[in-house]
């Protein structure tokens, strides 16, 4: 082994230790330890990761790192408050964290994923919200697609769509197809619409085209998540007639 190899070996073992850190403290917060002192050790976990990301060039976990850091240092700056919704959010963030350093680790490699089957069993778990709610849900899939993939990065990524459609659309339609060496997801919704201040800006941090529950990092999230797959996450229109996101994958 190379002393670079070497030195590598020993940040993945600094990252199990990290992570850990993270979670007690994020565990702490979601329990109502809203000091100071538990928000910086949180953070510091974070961006020594995306630190030691960054000198080896790992940029898949360097750009979700990056997200993450981000929020944490608003929530230290207390321009978002530290709530314990917001620890939730941040919990989940920390499991996809650490599944991108078992990836960089060569520990979690990407597996073939049907996107179809995926889907399904997603929207198994929202037709019945939306039916209670009295509001209209649609999918139609093409079969038999596959492509690469981690499971649990793209149910990540269509739970924030979907969600968004459900509580700020009145309803959801999604559909997929196989579309130019693509599996082409799209997530249409009956709302009124994005306001145009906010279209261009949606994928930036904290920016939410929802109501004020929203914490505005989960189309930036799901956008980062696309993108470390090779695709791609587009707000293709929206308006009084309805909103359509795009989420494309390569097959």
């Amino acid at each position: 082994m190379d002393e670079l190899e070497a030195i590598k070996v020993t940040f993945f073992q600094e990252c199990e230790e990290l992570l850990a850190d993270l979670e007690g403290g994020l565990l702490a917060m979601e329990e109502g330890a809203g000091d100071l002192e538990t928000v910086n050790a949180v953070f510091r976990a974070v961006h020594s990761i995306k630190g030691g990301a960054g000198a080896f060039g790992l940029e898949p976990l360097v750009r979700f790192a990056h997200v993450f850091e981000t929020l944490l240092d608003a929530v230290r700056a207390g321009s978002v408050p530290n709530t314990v919704e917001l620890a939730a959010v941040l919990l989940r963030a920390s499991d996809i964290l650490a599944d991108h350093v078992s990836a960089a680790r060569g520990l979690g490699d990407v597996d073939m994923a049907a996107p179809a089957a995926l889907a399904a069993d997603i929207c198994e778990l929202y037709e019945p919200l939306c039916e209670d709610n009295g509001l209209d849900f649609k999918a139609e899939f093409t079969k038999g697609l596959a492509i690469r993939a981690n499971r649990e990065f793209m149910a990540q990524a269509l739970a924030n769509l979907m969600d968004n459609a459900i509580a700020y659309g009145g309803g959801c339609r999604v559909g997929l197809a196989a579309e130019d060496g693509h599996a082409r997801i799209t997530i249409d919704d009956d709302g009124p619409g994005i306001p145009p201040r906010l279209a261009d800006r949606l994928f930036e941090p904290f920016v939410s085209g929802g109501g004020a529950d929203g914490t505005g990092l989960g189309l930036t999230i799901s956008r980062e998540l696309a993108a470390n797959h090779g695709g791609a996450l587009t707000l293709l229109d929206t308006g009084p007639q309805g909103t359509r996101f795009e989420l494309l994958l390569p097959l």
